[in-house]
C-alpha cells in the first residue's frame, strides 16, 4: 500500500532523540513490510537542508522513501503572539481551532495536491500538530501517533515568571484562557482520525476518558540494535575506572531539564555526603544549552558536561547506570527504553513509570518518587555490582518481551493494513450496488 508518513519539521533518523528514533522505527517498519513511503516534513525552516547532515537524508532515500518538504507559513494568529483585532481575539477566545495551536492546518491545501497526485492509502500523522493537518482530507485511512499531550508539554514550557508589564499580562491571560480550551481541539482532532497510536499509557487512559475509542497503547518504538551487541558486566565490574552514571538527553529539553534541576537541587547534596560516591562521575550526555543558574550548580569535579556524542550506542554500553531524574509524567521515556535495550542498569524517577507501565521498581529497574528516595535508590546501585547485573539483564528481557520496536511497529502495521483492507472492501461494495442498480 501507499503510505504519507507526515511529521511537523521532524527529520527521523536512527539516533538522535525520542521522536526521531520513534518515526524512524516506523519508517523503516513500513519499508521492510513492501510499503510505498513518502515522508513529508511540513513547517520546516528555509534553512532545513542547512541544518540537516547530508548523511541523515541518504539514510532516508537509501530505504527507497520519497522526502517532500515543506517550508514555514505565516499564520494569520500564532499562539505566541498578541493579534490586533480585539474582535479576532475575542472570537479565538470563545471558540479556538487547530489553526489557533498548530501549523498542520496551513498546509491542508498542499497535501490535498500530494494526495491527488499520488492517491495513497494512508496519511499516518506524528504528533497532535500534524493529525490537525491529516483531518481535513477524506477517502484514505488517517492514523495519528502521538506521545506528549500537548497541554501538558505547552504548560511546562511556556509559562515563566516574567517582570511586570501590561502587555505581557494581557498576552499571559490569552494564553491561559487558550490553554485551557487546548484539551478539547486536541480530542477533537483525534476523533477524525480512524486510528490513533498513543505511546504513553496513562495518556491513552486519559483520552479513553475523553471518550475516544479508537486508540491503541505501543511504547514509544526503538529498533533493537544491541541484539548483537552483549553488555559485559564482568569486565566493568573488574574496571578500576570510576563507576559511570549517565543522564542521556537534549538538555535543553523539558524531561532532561527538569530532571537536572532536581539532581541540582536535591541529589546531589545527598550524593556528595556518602562516600561511596567519592568514586563517582555523572556524565551529562546531550545536546542543547544548559541554563546559566544550572551550569552553575553543575560546575562540580565529578560531572561532566558531554554535550552531543556521535556514539550513543558506546555510552550506553560504557555506562554503569543510567540516571534518569526526570519527576514530570509527561510522555513516555524513550531514554528507558533505549537504555534497556543495551541491559544498563537504570535509576529514575518514579513519574516516568507513569507512561511506561512496562518500568517496574525492584524488577528492571529502581525508582525514587522524591529527590531523597531517588538518592537512596541511586547509592544502592553504585554499592552493588550484583545489584547492576540483575536489574541489567532483566531490563534486557523486558525490552526484548515487551518495548522492543522491532515487535511492536509490526503489531502497529498489521492494524493499520487491516483497516486498509476494509477500506478497499467497502469501496468495492459500493461499486458492485452502483453496478446493480444500473
Amino acid at each position: 500500500m501507499k503510505i504519507f508518513l507526515i511529521t511537523h519539521n521532524l527529520i527521523p533518523q536512527p539516533t538522535a532523540f525520542g521522536s526521531a528514533i520513534h518515526v524512524w522505527s516506523i519508517l523503516s517498519t513500513m519499508v521492510k513490510r513492501g510499503h510505498q513511503v513518502r515522508l513529508i516534513v511540513y513547517d520546516a525552516g528555509a534553512n532545513w537542508q542547512e541544518r540537516t547532515a547530508p548523511e541523515v537524508i541518504h539514510q532516508i532515500t537509501k530505504l527507497g522513501v520519497e522526502l517532500t518538504v515543506l517550508t514555514k507559513k505565516k499564520a494569520a494568529f500564532r499562539n505566541n503572539s498578541l493579534v490586533q483585532s480585539i474582535s479576532a481575539v475575542f472570537k479565538r477566545l470563545m471558540s479556538p481551532g487547530a489553526i489557533d495551536y498548530y501549523a498542520g492546518p496551513l498546509f491542508i491545501e498542499d497535501l490535498r495536491a500530494l494526495v491527488h497526485q499520488h492517491q495513497p492509502d494512508v496519511l499516518f500523522a506524528y504528533t497532535f500538530d500534524a493529525a490537525s493537518l491529516i483531518t481535513g482530507i477524506d477517502g484514505v485511512v488517517r492514523v495519528a501517533s502521538v506521545v506528549d499531550l500537548d497541554h501538558i508539554a505547552r504548560r511546562e514550557r511556556q509559562f515563566k515568571k516574567a517582570g511586570f508589564h501590561p502587555i505581557n499580562t494581557l498576552k499571559h491571560w490569552i494564553d491561559l484562557i487558550l490553554l485551557a480550551r487546548m484539551p478539547g481541539v486536541m480530542v477533537s482532532i483525534l476523533r477524525q482520525c480512524d486510528l490513533v497510536f498513543e505511546h504513553a499509557s496513562h495518556h491513552k487512559q486519559w483520552l479513553k476518558a475523553q471518550g475516544l475509542q479508537k486508540i491503541d497503547y505501543h511504547p514509544v518504538l526503538v529498533l533493537d540494535y544491541a541484539s548483537n551487541v552483549k553488555k559485559n558486566f564482568e569486565t566493568r565490574i573488574d574496571s578500576q575506572r570510576p563507576i559511570k552514571i549517565s543522564l542521556v538527553g537534549k538538555v535543553n529539553g523539558v524531561a532532561t531539564l527538569t530532571g537536572l534541576r532536581l539532581l541540582a537541587t536535591e541529589l546531589l547534596p545527598i550524593l556528595r555526603q556518602d562516600p561511596a560516591c567519592s568514586d563517582c562521575e555523572i556524565h551529562v550526555i546531550g545536546g542543547g544549552q544548559l541554563p546559566g543558574d544550572l551550569a552553575q550548580q553543575l560546575n562540580d569535579d565529578q560531572i561532566i558536561i558531554r554535550g552531543f556524542v556521535e556514539d550513543i550506542q558506546a555510552e550506553f554500553l560504557n555506562s554503569d547506570i543510567i540516571l534518569v531524574p526526570t519527576p514530570i509524567d509527561l510522555g513516555f521515556r524513550t531514554r528507558i527504553a533505549e537504555a534497556f535495550s543495551y541491559g544498563c542498569c537504570v535509576v529514575a524517577h518514579s513519574a516516568n513509570a507513569e507512561g511506561m507501565p512496562e518500568l517496574r521498581h525492584g524488577d528492571n529497574g529502581l525508582l525514587g518518587d522524591t529527590g531523597a528516595s531517588l538518592a537512596a535508590q541511586l547509592l544502592r546501585a553504585v554499592k552493588s555490582a550484583d545489584l547492576r547485573r540483575q536489574l541489567g539483564e532483566a531490563a534486557r528481557k523486558t525490552f526484548e518481551r515487551e518495548l522492543s520496536g522491532d515487535v511492536n511497529s509490526d503489531l502497529m502495521l498489521e492494524k493499520i493494513e487491516g483497516l486498509v483492507r476494509q477500506m478497499h472492501d467497502k469501496n468495492a461494495f459500493k461499486v458492485l450496488t452502483g453496478e446493480n442498480h444500473q
